[in-house]
């Protein structure tokens, strides 16, 4: 996953960046995403989980009280998982994440 962000360079444009294979649990075990929340010293409701998996990803980050922005890949059967509160498709990640981020109001200005 470091390498996806280094490739984007995005990973100097987060507070703080937690890849779930370096935890003791998997997702969605809630107490990965409490793993994510301390790390990132923020409460649920500040908290943004971009993902893909509709159960272990949306639907755990829901649980837990996270804003889940479902990634939606361009050849995927899959719908969109009724837990995302956003969808972003992966051949436009890049392009509309910030956007949508910014929209609600997940972003300073």
């Amino acid at each position: 996953q470091y390498a996806k962000l280094d490739a984007l360079g995005w990973r100097d444009q987060f507070d703080a960046v937690v890849v779930t294979g370096d935890l003791p649990a998997g997702k969605p075990d809630p107490r990965t995403f409490a793993a994510i929340l301390e790390a990132l010293d923020v409460d649920p409701a500040q908290a943004v989980f971009v993902c893909d998996h509709p159960v272990a990803d949306v639907e755990g980050a829901a649980d837990a009280g996270l804003f889940a922005v479902q990634v939606m890949a361009d050849d995927q059967q899959a719908e969109r998982s009724p837990h995302a509160d956003a969808t972003v498709s992966r051949a436009h990640l890049a392009r509309e994440l910030r956007e949508l981020l910014l929209a609600q109001s997940r972003l300073p200005d």
